[in-house]
């Protein structure tokens, strides 16, 4: 939930709602999107955006390098004001993620497509009653983006073709939401797209942005739950233990005094059991499976969500198992069934080593788990309206 009375809106949420109310539009500015991947379609209107095909890959195998494959056009709309003092500095950045207004829009469309897609700077601007072609600018100092693939992709599924008019459609009630809640909702979209920008390189980093991505809308979702039960989401072996113990009576107190610990992890742990996607259409053999009932995915999600405080409380990585790149399966002539889960009984790397219980999934299913659990979530909002 979200602490703030009044939050402040991101641009582009305060941006749409000025368009719809009949600000008038003062200049256009246009951006290269850059992807890895196979763009069809075009939305040349989305409220005052636009996302135009330039058919950069149309030579290029996919996967393979990145093409400045979609222009996004943003009309800014606002009412002409004086130039004068500004008013006192404050502190206000709780919606603050980092990027600018192109990169909001992208990495919500990023989060949609499910594919590595980035803004570059601004590079024409269209001014009112200004040059009818636009003027070329290259002033806002952002390199185009770039990334290198090293070996076998951690999350195949990126390289898909996707088509612009089907992926972003859950945007197109994006101003009919609380400005709360589309806050968190682009703040997850730019962890989610930082993940899989990097997860082929750094997949240790990836995990944490992707488990970052899930806090941030699960905040938002809702921040309520017995003690009691919150301790038994994130460490059960102490719940067991205090109950086997000659002081049962201990356990409330000790879940009260431990509050503040557990609570995240129930909050996570509960936004995956309400949220997650159903198993990908296409799997694995089932020894390459992990499972997707209920009671397993809680589980899971718990363990994963100790492995993240470890990385960030005690600098202890997330396990090398969860960061090695899936198999192909044997699925036909589909090559997207892959591997989600580590194999054996344990595995040994760099002097550390791993049961089997301890390393619930691989990075590509957890993306698939992750992504599906925010936009479920984001298409739950309808619902409440």
């Amino acid at each position: 939930m979200n602490t703030s009375a009044t939050p402040t809106a991101s641009y582009t949420y305060a941006n749409w709602q000025r368009a719809r109310n009949g600000d008038p539009a003062q200049a256009t500015s246009e951006a290269m999107l850059f992807t890895d991947t196979w763009v069809t379609g075009e939305v040349p209107e989305l409220g005052p955006y636009a996302f135009i095909n330039t058919i950069a890959h149309a030579s290029i195998q996919p996967g393979k390098i990145i093409q400045p494959a979609v222009a996004m056009r943003v009309t800014h709309h606002h009412q002409e004001t004086p130039q004068g003092p500004t008013t006192s500095m404050v502190n206000d950045f709780e919606h603050y993620h980092g990027g600018d207004y192109v990169d909001e829009m992208a990495a919500m469309a990023s989060l949609c497509a499910g594919v590595r897609l980035k803004a570059g700077g601004v590079t024409r601007q269209f001014e009112k009653d200004g040059d009818r072609f636009g003027r070329p600018v290259q002033y806002s100092g952002k390199p185009d983006p770039q990334f290198l693939l090293e070996g076998q992709p951690q999350i195949p599924r990126l390289t898909l073709p996707f088509n612009l008019n089907d992926c972003l459609r859950p945007l197109t009630n994006f101003p009919e939401r609380t400005v709360a809640q589309t806050n968190a909702f682009i703040k997850a979209a730019r962890q989610y797209q930082q993940a899989i920008w990097i997860a082929d390189s750094d997949p240790t980093l990836a995990w944490l942005m992707l488990v970052s991505a899930i806090e941030t809308v699960a905040l938002e979702w809702k921040s309520d739950s017995p003690p009691v039960e919150q301790l038994g989401t994130a460490f059960p072996e102490l719940v067991k233990l205090i109950r086997e113990s000659k002081s049962p009576e201990l356990l409330e107190p000790v879940a009260g005094i431990l509050k503040q610990l557990t609570h995240s992890t129930k909050r996570f742990v509960g936004f995956i059991e309400a949220f997650a996607p159903p198993a990908p259409a296409e799997r694995p053999a089932p020894y390459m499976q992990i499972s997707y009932e209920k009671p397993d995915l809680r589980k899971a999600a718990s363990l994963i969500y100790r492995h993240r405080s470890q990385s960030l409380h005690r600098g202890t990585a997330f396990p090398a198992p969860m960061c090695q790149p899936p198999r192909y399966a044997s699925a036909g002539q589909n090559k997207l069934a892959v591997q989600e889960k580590p194999f054996g009984l344990a595995t040994s790397s760099r002097n550390a080593s791993w049961t089997i219980d301890k390393t619930p999934m691989l990075i590509n299913a957890f993306e698939h788990i992750a992504r599906g659990a925010i936009l479920n979530w984001w298409r739950s909002l309808e619902q409440q309206a």
